[in-house]
């Protein structure tokens, strides 16, 4: 389990989410896949949640597919979990993972 800070841009929708210990974004790397290293929040860390319902959402990375967007997946094998991001369309969206945001506190 990880705790993440929520950051959303103010002229967007978009969110980011950093990492409370190591002080990284979770995003996505030159090469589509999941990662949580990226120092500032730029692009390739901004997401976008399903309906901007935080209690039952999915999570699209804006930046995948060539900026189309890409669905959160998780794949679990039995003996760990792998996260990848998917396609835009409708069927992609019905297998990625269905997150619930918690808001702990509100400093403003």
């Amino acid at each position: 389990m990880s705790v993440f800070e929520v950051h959303e841009r103010r002229e967007s929708k978009l969110m980011g989410f950093k990492n409370i210990c190591t002080g990284t974004w979770l995003g996505q790397s030159s090469l589509g896949s999941v990662l949580c290293s990226a120092r500032v929040f730029g692009r390739n860390e901004e997401w976008e949640l399903d309906d901007d319902i935080m209690t039952q959402t999915k999570l699209l990375c804006a930046s995948a597919n060539w900026g189309n967007g890409g669905w959160l997946e998780v794949d679990a094998d039995g003996r760990r979990e792998s996260f990848a991001i998917g396609n835009y369309d409708m069927n992609a969206k019905q297998k990625a993972a269905i997150w619930s945001i918690l808001v702990l506190n509100n400093d403003g």
